[in-house]
């Protein structure tokens, strides 16, 4: 069971996404914010996700069944076409439809590293510093997942954040 009622939302008491100081609008939904206070909650996940937002104002709760009908119907569609490299025309059949997630869309995963199985003479000799090379590589690097690359599409910037494991005594 949800929390939340498909007619209600959860919000910071900054949030921008007010239009009202008791109603939020996103996309053709108008709901009624709850008196739920989640500004300490989403203040501690901000800690751990630097990003270029404050996301205390950005940020939004609600109910499953609306978050189904959001990811459904609010989500950026393009209708292309295939040209026929041969005639410069449109391809027979060659209608199609893409979509795309929201450009402001943030993902995360979790890799967690343990000492290497074989050990060599390179740096790389345990779980610190096989996780020191993964941030070398990765932190603030640009990755590109998808298709559509001479579009601009699927352009992705990783942000590495090493947690201290306390019960293992690892780096995650």
């Amino acid at each position: 069971p949800s929390l939340l009622n498909e007619d209600e939302i959860l919000v910071c008491s900054d949030s921008k996404l007010k239009i009202d100081n008791d109603k939020v609008a996103l996309e053709e939904f108008i709901f009624g914010i709850t008196s739920q206070n989640i500004d300490n909650l989403i203040g501690e996940l901000s800690k751990y996700l630097p990003l270029e937002i404050d996301l205390k104002s950005h940020f939004a709760i609600v109910h499953d069944n609306v978050f189904k009908d959001l990811v459904k119907y609010a989500v950026e569609i393009r209708t292309r076409i295939k040209i026929d490299q041969t005639t410069g025309t449109v391809a027979e059949g060659a209608l199609f439809t893409i979509e795309f997630v929201p450009a402001e869309s943030v993902f995360y995963g979790f890799l967690f590293v343990t000492d290497p199985y074989k050990k060599d003479q390179s740096k790389v000799n345990d779980a610190r510093g096989v996780a020191e090379e993964m941030r070398n590589l990765l932190d603030n690097s640009i990755i590109q997942f998808g298709g559509d690359e001479t579009l601009g599409m699927g352009l992705m910037k990783v942000k590495c954040i090493s947690y201290e494991s306390k019960n293992l005594n690892n780096q995650i």
